[in-house]
């Protein structure tokens, strides 16, 4: 299934290739997240949830795959994006999702490439369910 999704290889490829200053802004960014959703502040959070994903691309030292993150964050700049993720950005959504974050990195720690996958695949479909319910609720 991860086959098809850039996240869950950004994951793999981040296993293979993160140094410890990747892992450092990886934990930075986990914690921006972790005291965004203490606040619940969702402007704050989609900021930091954006950097943790620009820092997992990062990590898998490929121009390339950094390139096509930040295309994918274009898509997120639309209205229609914005306005669903404010639906879906509940405090218990960012607290989930958070606790997803974190296996991506715990997996990242552990250079557990099927790990780091399977928790990115995980997060990414949690996110897409909470996007399509918004979307046609």
């Amino acid at each position: 299934v991860y086959k098809r999704q850039t996240e869950p290889q950004l994951a793999r490829l981040a296993v293979l290739h993160a140094t410890a200053r990747d892992i450092d802004k990886l934990q930075i960014w986990l914690k921006a997240l972790q005291a965004a959703a203490d606040e619940d502040n969702r402007e704050q959070y989609a900021v930091a949830d954006e950097q943790f994903h620009l820092a997992l691309a990062s990590a898998t030292s490929n121009p390339l795959m950094v390139w096509l993150y930040k295309q994918i964050n274009i898509i997120k700049t639309h209205a229609q994006w914005g306005q669903m993720r404010g639906q879906i950005l509940s405090r218990a959504n960012m607290m989930l999702y958070n606790d997803q974050h974190a296996a991506v990195l715990v997996a990242i720690k552990a250079r557990d490439a099927a790990a780091a996958a399977d928790a990115m695949v995980a997060h990414m479909d949690k996110a897409r369910g909470d996007l399509i319910g918004a979307h046609s609720g």
